[in-house]
């Protein structure tokens, strides 16, 4: 039936979605928590004193894995097309895998960033009302993300990157787009 197999189609990507987000949501605390030191609660956060002890060397290696993140996912995104063969045997379970795995990376770029960013802001901003930090850092992500979404549009647009890598593009859009979401729930 047409409508099973639509229902199917998107309950595995919503399956691969929430796998992501979970384990890149877990990789990125136990990376925030080897490099500052401190383990960060369920949801994530820490307390004000403990964002501002982060130096710039904390939360500059935070930025480089989520930078290595999106390196990495738009690595399989781009050889996504390339390594599969849909008439292969356990072309299915590869490409799942290899959705899972970008769906990972990418919102590991955007954990990385995120916390990154509020590493570097509560480092170097003075003030103890916290709510206000955090929406400084959601006006800054957002703003930073919507030129550079706006930027990838363009370049998409243009036709200025090939055929093959424009699903790699419409990931890195994705991941500002996560990345706005993350910033503001969290505010």
């Amino acid at each position: 039936d047409e409508y099973e197999e639509k229902w199917d189609d998107e309950t595995e990507e919503c399956e691969n979605d929430v796998a992501g987000l979970s384990l890149s949501f877990l990789t990125v605390q136990a990376i925030r928590f080897a490099i500052g030191g401190l383990l960060p609660d369920t949801e994530g956060g820490e307390s004000l004193s403990a964002m501002r002890n982060h130096g710039p060397s904390e939360w500059l290696v935070l930025l480089a894995c989520g930078l290595g993140f999106g390196t990495l996912g738009m690595t399989l995104m781009h050889l996504d097309g390339m390594i599969l063969e849909e008439d292969a045997d356990g072309w299915h379970f590869k490409k799942r895998v290899l959705n899972i795995s970008g769906d990972y990376f990418t919102f590991g770029n955007a954990w990385c960033l995120y916390y990154g960013v509020e590493w570097a802001l509560s480092s170097q901003l003075v003030g103890s009302e916290e709510a206000l930090l955090h929406v400084i850092i959601s006006l800054f992500l957002s703003a930073v993300a919507f030129l550079m979404i706006f930027v990838l549009d363009k370049v998409v647009d243009h036709g200025i990157v090939k055929e093959g890598s424009v699903a790699a593009v419409e990931t890195i859009i994705l991941a500002f787009g996560v990345l706005i979401g993350f910033a503001w729930e969290q505010s």
